[in-house]
């Protein structure tokens, strides 16, 4: 990957990325978040992203559709397909009102359904529910 974007003369423009601790001040400064995974289960950096207001662009693989509305929140494109996957990216590149609304959408959607207290408040609804059922397997 190192030597096709040395070779596409990208250095300036493209950064990969490991784990860091200053997540927020790089999303702030990006206009779009990528993540063209093969394989996820529900990534919180696209969470992450979206709390900042940043449109995604992601694959429809594991958790992700759950994550991200195609269309509303962010754009979604297969696995492994490239062309469709630079598609999504022309089409953020090129509008700034498209990169604002699924930013907006999206930073909505987190506020009222991925914020902790909200879902700590789901987890404990949800073990009530099963406890006074009987699902859950008594010790």
């Amino acid at each position: 990957m190192l030597a096709l974007i040395d070779q596409l003369k990208l250095k300036d423009r493209v950064y990969l990325e490991n784990h860091r601790s200053d997540v927020g001040i790089l999303l702030h400064e990006c206009d779009v978040f990528v993540l063209p995974s093969l394989s996820e289960a529900r990534p919180r950096s696209i969470i992450e992203a979206m709390c900042m207001g940043r449109p995604v662009i992601s694959t429809r693989v594991g958790g992700i559709p759950t994550l991200v509305e195609d269309q509303v929140t962010g754009l979604l494109v297969p696995p492994a397909d490239p062309q469709l996957l630079a598609s999504a990216l022309d089409r953020l590149a090129g509008s700034t009102d498209l990169r604002r609304s699924l930013g907006k959408s999206g930073l909505e959607r987190a506020q009222a359904m991925f914020q902790p207290e909200l879902t700590a408040a789901r987890y404990v609804a949800l073990y009530r529910e099963l406890i006074t059922s009987g699902s859950l397997p008594r010790s």
